[in-house]
């Protein structure tokens, strides 16, 4: 089995609708054995964690910079090109019921990803 944890610390840039900077700290479990890595090596992520964001965000519509963050990610890459992955996530933001009453938003992600190790 192949279970490891890491802490992300990721420093975004929000903009279109709105126009903000937002970090956030999440401690992510990962997952990395599947039946079929041999053809895609694939892995599979969760976090939960803390989000702020450098305004009062309309898009979760929870009056709040400091919110719960999760993340959902699948991050696939071939066996011959080790350095080298594509990657979706989920970023889920919400008062999660601590912070305010109610609020939250989701961003989607598509990306690819270099290992420069």
């Amino acid at each position: 089995m192949y279970i490891w944890a890491v802490l992300l610390i990721n420093f975004t840039r929000i903009f279109g609708d709105e126009d903000y900077s937002e970090v956030f700290f999440t401690p992510t479990i990962s997952w990395n054995y599947f039946p079929w890595d041999n053809v895609v090596d694939t892995t599979a992520a969760i976090g939960v964690g803390l989000s702020y964001t450098s305004i009062e965000s309309n898009l979760d519509n929870s009056g709040k910079n400091l919110l719960a963050s999760m993340i959902f990610e699948l991050e696939f890459k071939l066996p011959e090109y080790e350095k080298v992955s594509m990657f979706t996530r989920i970023h889920h933001r919400s008062t999660a019921g601590i912070f305010a009453e109610g609020g939250g938003s989701n961003f989607y992600a598509i990306g690819l990803r270099y290992n420069f190790n």
